[in-house]
């Protein structure tokens, strides 16, 4: 019992002098093609003590993007970046200054040092004055609603306008409605990437110019349940059924036009849907797919760097 205690205690004691070892800010040169790409990390401790990171890439004008989990293991250290699908995994050396590691990111991985610049993990303000912000001249509300088979629980943002108050409605207002699909990849209601947030921002104006919005987490993402990774583009379409199913039962939709906006795959989702639904009153696509898949993904395979 006690040789167990002992353990335990010293494992704690080894995390905790790791942690601290390992909060700060780290900086290295992420060499792709003869092209460099600096990078650096903020790795912190919240409240709880449990390591959390961001990282920024300056030359991008990219700041403060969370990490989706932060992990350590003996003196290795593993971050997360499921918003671009990338991960760091690096080692810290005896020092306690330099991490030798590896970037990786959709099949690809490249060698990144990082060496530590400073133990107070300072992060740089995003100034992104389009990111819409409260007070909003119409309703925002959070919702969550379930697909058929109850399978899966969607978080989401529906934003629709306010009645004017100078008219005098025979009956509540009734708005058109779109539904905002995002593109490849785990993405959440806002298709938050780099620090934008594209969708809270075509929302916004949209929902101003008198359209309500439906924007939704993706499977496995924020407020959604189920898993993402072993899901298809034909699941993710059902989704989006889940989502016109659930507009038909507010009083505030206007049932016969409700249409979708689909970005990237949302593109080819949009599409697909339409062309077997009537209560589809009408599509919107934002860099959809143009070409057959088979020769864009042959074309993607190309230019991405080897």
């Amino acid at each position: 019992m006690y040789k167990l205690l002992f353990s335990l205690l010293a494992f704690l004691f080894a995390a905790a002098a790791f942690s601290q070892k390992i909060t700060g800010n780290w900086e290295g040169l992420l060499e792709i093609q003869g092209n460099q790409l600096p990078l650096v990390f903020h790795i912190m401790k919240d409240s709880s003590g449990k390591l959390t990171a961001t990282f920024d890439s300056p030359k991008q004008k990219a700041f403060n993007i969370a990490c989706s989990d932060v992990m350590s293991r003996n003196d290795s250290l593993f971050l997360f970046m499921e918003n671009i699908k990338g991960r760091y995994e690096g080692k810290l050396n005896a020092e306690k200054t330099q991490l030798s590691g590896t970037w990786l990111q959709s099949g690809y991985s490249f060698p990144l040092d990082m060496n530590k610049t400073g133990d107070a993990a300072g992060i740089k303000k995003i100034n992104r004055p389009q990111t819409p912000r409260p007070p909003f001249p119409y309703k925002s509300e959070d919702v969550e609603y379930k697909n058929a088979d109850k399978s899966i629980r969607f978080g989401a943002t529906f934003t629709v306008p306010l009645p004017d108050p100078n008219v005098d409605y025979f009956r509540a207002p009734v708005y058109p409605t779109v539904i905002l699909i995002t593109g490849s990849g785990a993405q959440d209601r806002d298709e938050s990437i780099l620090g934008h947030k594209p969708f809270a921002v075509i929302a916004d104006h949209l929902t101003r110019q008198g359209i309500a919005v439906l924007r939704v987490d993706d499977r496995g993402t924020g407020k959604t349940t189920g898993q993402y990774k072993n899901s298809t583009t034909a699941d993710f379409a059902n989704d989006v059924e889940a989502g016109i199913e659930y507009l038909k039962t507010r009083d505030d939709v206007e049932v016969n036009s409700i249409g979708l906006l689909g970005h990237s795959e949302g593109g080819l989702i949009a599409p697909m849907i339409a062309a077997k639904r009537k209560d589809v009153n009408f599509i919107i696509l934002l860099a959809g797919p143009g070409i057959k898949i088979v020769t864009m993904m042959d074309q993607q395979n190309y230019d991405v760097p080897a």
